[in-house]
């Protein structure tokens, strides 16, 4: 079996990457690191006086001769936020999590003439074929015929320009877009 200069090269890539690998093994031992040894730290750039509230907070954790934890920091972080006002841009609002009503400017929409009106407002009749025995409409790229539903609402009627859908009796009409006639030369 004869080895090409390829298959050698390749060997040899191999072999030295071995060797490297051991290489930063051994003095990662010998320099004690590891996750026990990681930290972090907190330095203030600026002496604004609501970043050194919130920082001075990380800072003046009670916790002895031992250097403070990442979470003893985002802990002390979070008290720091806490007593200035700001609010976490991730937690979810507090309608959302149904400890409060929504107000006025949130409107809730559960009956079937809001949930019509958001039909019409979402969905777009895009086009309609009416041939012999035939009917269809395209309502935002599904093809129907009379008879199907989408999103709960029963197509009931299709004419030229328009689709007819219904949901528990409250009729929606989508129309087709007005289409600009174009003059010629």
């Amino acid at each position: 079996m004869t080895i090409s200069k390829r298959q050698k090269a390749l060997v040899g890539v191999c072999l030295v990457a071995l060797a490297v690998l051991i290489r930063d093994r051994i003095s990662i031992r010998s320099d004690g690191l590891g996750p026990s040894r990681a930290g972090a730290s907190v330095v203030p750039r600026e002496t604004d006086p609501e970043q050194t509230s919130v920082l001075g907070s990380l800072q003046s954790t009670p916790l002895g001769d031992r250097t403070p934890s990442l979470a003893d920091k985002l802990d002390g972080l979070a008290e720091g936020m806490a007593q200035t006002g700001l609010r976490d841009a991730f937690c979810p609002s507090e309608v959302w999590l149904g400890r409060t009503e929504p107000g006025p400017s949130q409107p809730v929409l559960h009956t079937d003439a809001a949930k019509a009106q958001r039909f019409v407002q979402n969905h777009k009749l895009k086009a309609v074929l009416i041939g012999s025995g035939t009917k269809l409409a395209t309502i935002d790229g599904t093809c129907l015929t009379i008879g199907q539903e989408i999103d709960g609402f029963k197509l009931i009627s299709i004419d030229s320009g328009s689709a007819t859908l219904a949901l528990n009796g409250q009729k929606v009409t989508l129309r087709l877009p007005a289409t600009p006639a174009v003059e010629g030369d």
